[in-house]
Parts: structure tokens; sequence; C-alpha cells
């Protein structure tokens, strides 16, 4: 008899103990009681956030319980793909998975209360292609802030299906109603109701042994859930159960995975793989008939830590993976032709210190966790003393955290679409009057900040030989600065590439691309943006670059700052020559300085949009302000609600496919909120919450609210100012009186 013939003893005996564990002492439910999490929920309804914890929850939600606030109003913004895929043969795409402190914070809310520290954000997107939005619920639905930064700047977000060995009734995620797995068709809606681009389904727990055909019912739920779900939208299966029944982490692509991973087109694996393994599941993918591109290996980020309880978690490599050395990671799975996941990107800032230092000056330093994400994404040297207790060999201060940082392995996406990139360079968190402001949800697509990479920007010294330009941001604005350095090699980097100059009066000047692109650029286009030139003794200005896609050289289009342009500039993109150039590039330049130099910013860029040079006639209109008292099972609320209505309902025909269009705000990218002149914040659908603390500094028995509506791809302003009656004790308003206006504004910070 062969050997393969006999029994797998341990496999039996470790389902046999599990067992007989869950029999003589079952897990204990020391959380918050059923109606506990039912109020809790009720409450963070009002913030934009869904999730449920039981299939009882699933099985009762409708789309009419979808709260106004819930859904997200951006859509999914399509990347230009050319220069994204040309580098994915020696690159890796990268996919984040949340899972920070559970989830659900009140920052990520839309309408979040004032902090004393940031906290977690991405400002790396450009290098990420999805993003998983994780949390230990049975479904966690992206809150909407997450959905409309991501969508903004190109990144897919999922939701999380997850059934722990803690989770009740887990046969009940196979039950039908008219030949439909239920389940699968209240996740696709979700999906669809609230504006995110599909789910991770993770099985930690085996199922009854009464279910029959546990893996065809598995595979028809998947193929079922990417059915009801639209074509652009994904499914990742993650590598837990397998096809034996057995949660039994694979690490990799094998056969007892391949079915899942074939059905969902997407496989997550577990985190502790090897060079090994890669090769194997290689060998599995051309077998079965699927991209290695679409097994992301996971890469466990707390693996690093030395004071965690338990044996210790190991990533790759086996010895200080994890941490700051997440992009040797990424760089083996780049080289080997597969994706990377990075789980809990944000242990930067659960991990670490997110107290901010006291500055004297307008530039506010990073915390310790600021300080180390830098480190883990780009590369830049750490603090010495990180303040963690990971006392144990300092685990993060690796010999090789610094030469291979995460997006130097990972895709690099161009900014924005073929033919719109819309930014006004707001950041996630910004200073207010009584801390820090989450901006989250309207966390804009973020510029490249320095010239050289980040090892060798903290080499440069400064003398009077060189000089380069960088950004910074000061006040929450955004500057562009320069600074002086040596004369030697690296240099260089931060002035224009003189061997593909095509003017000669410009090989002397100093350059910084701001974004990578990927855009057409036979002139249908043109460039809009909104600046301080604060140092009007230098020349400077805007350049945009082309690249011939037959011969490869680049040309350049210059554009210098003039007196009378009053801070606002329209460019027309055009290239010469090559009908098959595209616009690779944009960003600043300025003459060099010789001799004398101001220690003051250069320029403030407050707006760029890049779009079809079609004119836009703004026949929108903000109407019907008013308040709404609303109650919920006990939980009450006061909201500012408006409408907005238009001649037409959709862009013209040679926009559709340009401008972004939202499926409840229609033409308008956000909305601000004002009381009695004080913006109190925006809000990405048509509603917002109103506090005590908005009316407390006025007086009278009556209040002025202005709503202004952005339009996506316009400066335009369309205000609403409308005169409400208040009993401010109370907090009860009644409309009065309204007027409105179209401005066509150029204020800074809006887009």
């Amino acid at each position: 008899m062969e050997l393969s013939s006999f029994p797998d003893w341990t496999k039996i005996g470790r389902r046999i103990g599990k067992r007989l564990r869950d029999i003589l002492d079952p897990p204990k439910n020391t959380g918050p009681s059923k109606e506990e999490r039912r109020e809790q929920r009720l409450r963070d309804v009002l913030k934009g956030f869904t999730y449920f914890d039981t299939f009882d929850e699933v099985f009762n939600w409708t789309r009419d319980d979808v709260h106004p606030v819930q859904p997200a109003n951006t859509p999914l913004l399509k990347r230009s793909r050319t220069a994204g895929h040309t580098q994915a043969g020696r690159r890796a795409k990268l996919i984040l998975c949340h899972d920070y402190h559970g989830g659900y914070h009140d920052y990520e809310s839309v309408r979040p209360d004032v902090l004393q520290n940031e906290l977690y954000s991405c400002h790396y997107l450009q290098y990420v292609d999805t993003f998983i939005y994780f949390s230990h619920k049975l479904v966690s639905c992206p809150p909407p802030t997450w959905i409309n930064l991501l969508h903004r700047n190109g990144v897919k977000v999922l939701g999380t299906f997850i059934v722990e060995p803690q989770t009740q009734d887990i046969e009940r995620m196979l039950e039908c109603e008219d030949r439909k797995y239920t389940v699968a068709h209240k996740l696709a809606m979700m999906a669809d109701a609230l504006g995110f681009d599909g789910w991770l389904l993770n099985i930690e727990q085996e199922f009854p042994d009464h279910v029959p055909n546990l893996t065809t019912q598995l595979c028809d739920f998947i193929y079922e859930l990417k059915r009801y779900l639209s074509r652009d939208k994904s499914v990742i299966w993650y590598d837990a159960l397998n096809t034996d029944n057995e949660v039994e982490y694979q690490n990799g692509l094998t056969t007892k995975n391949a079915a899942f991973a074939k059905d969902a087109e997407e496989l997550l694996t577990n985190y502790k793989w090897t060079t090994r393994i890669l090769q194997e599941s290689t060998a599995v993918a051309e077998d079965i008939g699927i991209s290695s591109l679409s097994v992301s290996f996971g890469i466990d980020v707390w693996a690093q830590n030395t004071n965690m309880p338990g044996p210790p978690r190991v990533t790759y490599p086996a010895k200080g993976g994890g941490g700051t050395n997440t992009g040797l990671a990424v760089r083996a799975l780049a080289q080997a032709s597969f994706s990377a996941t990075v789980f809990a990107p944000a242990w930067t800032h659960e991990h670490f210190s997110t107290a901010l230092p006291v500055e004297s000056d307008c530039r506010r330093r990073a915390s310790i966790a600021s300080q180390v994400d830098r480190s883990m994404w780009e590369g830049f040297t750490l603090p010495k003393d990180l303040g963690c207790d990971c006392h144990k060999g300092k685990p993060h201060h690796t010999a090789e955290y610094q030469k291979c940082p995460i997006i130097e392995w990972a895709v690099e996406y161009p900014a924005g679409s073929e033919s719109y990139l819309q930014t006004d360079f707001v950041q996630p968190f910004r200073t207010c009057e009584n801390g820090i402001y989450s901006a989250l949800g309207s966390q804009a697509v973020l510029p490249h900040l320095l010239p050289v990479p980040a090892a060798e920007w903290e080499n440069l010294r400064g003398d009077d030989a060189r000089e380069c330009l960088y950004a910074c941001y000061e006040n929450d604005s955004f500057c562009i600065r320069i600074k002086s350095i040596e004369n030697n090699s690296s240099s260089k980097q931060g002035r224009t590439n003189t061997d593909n100059i095509d003017d000669s009066s410009m090989r002397d000047h100093l350059r910084l691309a701001l974004f990578k692109l990927d855009m057409i650029c036979n002139g249908s286009l043109h460039a809009i943006i909104e600046f301080n030139d604060l140092e009007t003794s230098t020349a400077k200005g805007f350049y945009f670059a082309y690249e011939e896609l037959r011969s490869r050289k680049m040309q350049h289009q210059y554009h210098e700052i003039q007196s009378t342009e009053l801070g606002h500039a329209a460019i027309t993109l055009q290239a010469a020559g090559d009908a098959d150039s595209r616009l690779v590039e944009c960003g600043v330049y300025c003459q060099a300085f010789p001799t004398a130099r101001s220690f003051d910013p250069l320029l403030r860029i407050s707006s760029l949009c890049i779009k079809p040079i079609q004119h836009i006639d703004p026949k929108f209109e903000v109407v019907n302000v008013q308040t709404k008292r609303e109650e919920r099972d006990g939980v009450a609320e006061t909201w500012i609600t408006w409408e907005w209505q238009d001649s037409v309902k959709k862009w013209p025909r040679s926009l559709s496919n340009v401008l972004p269009w939202s499926s409840t705000t229609g033409p308008f990218a956000y909305f601000s909120v004002e009381i009695d002149g004080k913006e109190v914040g925006r809000a990405h659908c048509l509603q917002f919450p109103l506090r005590k603390e908005d009316l407390e500094e006025g007086e009278g028995e009556e209040v002025v609210v202005g709503i202004g509506g952005y339009v996506f791809g316009s400066g335009t302003c369309v205000r609403r100012t409308s005169v409400l009656s208040v009993s401010r004790s109370e907090l009860r308003l009644e409309v009065v009186g309204s007027d409105w206006c179209l401005l066509a504004e150029r204020s800074e910070g809006r887009g």
C-alpha cells in the first residue's frame, strides 16, 4: 500500500481537538450585548458607516435602509493604464488591506470631531491599485470618506466579508432564495448602493460536515457574486478555507485553493510565504491558466515587532520582515511577477506615537508615526528614538530599510485619466482653531514633493554652489521652495535633464516634477492653474513634458508666469510633431540662483485642472435649502438638506466619458457649508449634520446658511444662501428666505 493512501492523522486529530474544545469550552462573548451593538450601529449610520455583525442583519438589510450620508458620491476615476502596465513586469501591483484598530473611527465619519493628532491616511495612492477596508465585523463596507478619496485618486476600494471562528451559523452564507445565494445578492447590492468596487471573501471557519458539495457551492457563490456585481468590480478570495473544508493557510497558490482563485479571478494569500512557494505558485498558475499578477501575496507589517504576545509573527523575509522592511517583500514579489498586499499599513500609526511636535514656524513637523510611514514607503532615515516598546535589538532600524522602500518596487500609476486631472492639493488633515481637522474624504490627488529619492535628498548638503526645487506644505498651503545643495553628481537631478531639453534657453533652469501623467496631447486639453507668485523677481513657471512613443524622445512646453495673469493661468496643451506623443509629466521650473537667494517660498499653488477645452455652461442650481429633524429608534439628529437641479441631467456627450458625474450629487464634486459666514465643513452628499457649537457664536433668532456647490472639472461655485429661523438652545430651524447666485470663483483651495 502506498503511503499516500494512509489517512492524515495529524489533520484528523486537529479537527477532533478543535471540536472538543468548542464543546467543552465554547467561545465566550465578552463584548457588547446585542442591544448595545444595535444602538451603536444606529449611531454609526449617522456617521456614514455601514457594517453588520450577524447574518440576520445582512438578511434584513434592503436598499431602503440606506441613509443619504452612507453612499459615496465620487465615481472611480479611470486611470490611464498604459504607463502602469509597462512597469508591471518589474514592479508589483500593490494592494493595501486596512485593518486599523478595528475600523470605523470618528475621524473617518462624514462630520468628525476635532483631533489632537493626525491619524492614518495614505499619501502614496499613485502606487496603490486596490484598497481593502478591513474590520472584524461579519460585513464591513468602506466609509464614504475613504471611497471618495480613493476614487478621486483612481484606486479601487473593496469591503470585507469575513467569517471568523466565533461567527455563528456559517452555513447561512449558502442559503438560497429563488435559486439565488441571498448573501451574495445582498453583498452585490451593498456595493452598488454605497458606491464601492467589490469584496474580499475571508472564510476563517470550517463548515459543518452536513453541508453537501461544499467546494462546488462556494465556487457557485463566488460566480454569482461576480455576476451580480457590475463588470468593473472585483472579488478577491483569501487563502484560509481550502477545498478540503479546512482552515489551513497555503501561503501561496496551490491545488487546495486554485478552484476558488480561478472563479474569483484574484487570490490573496497568507503572509508566511517563501521564495520556494513563489516558484511553486508560478507553476500552479500556469497549470490552471491564470495570470501570476492575479495572485497577491500578503505581507504582515506587524511581523517586525518584538513586543507581540505569543509566538513570533513571521513574514518575508523570515528575519526582520514586515515593518520598515516591507519593501523587501514587495521587491521579491515584483521580481517573481506577483502582486503584493500590505496587511495593516496603519501599523505606523498604531505602534508609534501620533503626537505632533510643537513648532515655532508654519511648517508643522511630522509625528514619529508619520516619519516611520515615510521611511517605510520612501526610505527616509528613521528617528534614533522611536519611542516604541520593541527595545530588543532595535528591530525597526535594519540595515536594509533605506535601500528598498515600497515605492521603488510598486507600480506607479499616472495621476488622473487620459484626459482629466483635478486637484486642490488638500491634505487629509488640516490645522484648525482647536487642533486638527480630519479632511479624509476631501484628500486630493497629492503631488511629488522632492526632485530626488529620499536617501539622496537627505545626503544633500548646503553651500552656495547649486540649488534644486522642492515642495512642502506651509499653513496647509502647497508651496514651492528652493534648496541650496553642494556641487556633486546627485545635485544635477534637481535640474532639468539637459539631454532631453529641446529648448537650449532652459538648460540652466531648475525643475520639479509634480505629477507623472499619461494623457492625450492632440490640442484638445488645457491646464487651468490657480497660484500666488510669492517671489516676483525670479523667472518661473509651469512645464509639461511629452514623450514621442516611437522614438521615446521628450519635448517640453514651458509657460512662464506673467504679472498680468493675476494668479490664473490657462495653457493649451499641444506637443509639436509626432501625433503619437503622450503628455507624461507636469511640474514647475525657475531660473537658477547663481548668487543671491530668497528664503521665502517662491510659489503657492492652490489648484490644477487638466481637462477638455470645451466650455461648460453652468446651468446648475442649489435649491430647497432647509432643515430636517431625524429620529431613528431614539437616535436623533438635525440636518441641513438641499437639492440641485439643472435643465439637463448629464454632461454633453463630448464630456460624458471625461468628467465625473455622480449618481447622488450629479455635476457637483462637493458642497461647502457655511453658518453665519463661517465654513463648518464639506459635504459629499445633499445633507450635513448640524451641531450646537455651529450656532454658539451667533445671536438672535436668525442664522444665515450658505451652501456652495463645486462642480467637477470647473472652478465654478453655485451658492445658495438661506436665512433660517433658529431656536439656538433647542437646535430647531425653519426656512425664512433664500437667494442663490452663480460665482465663477478662483478662491484658494477650491476646485
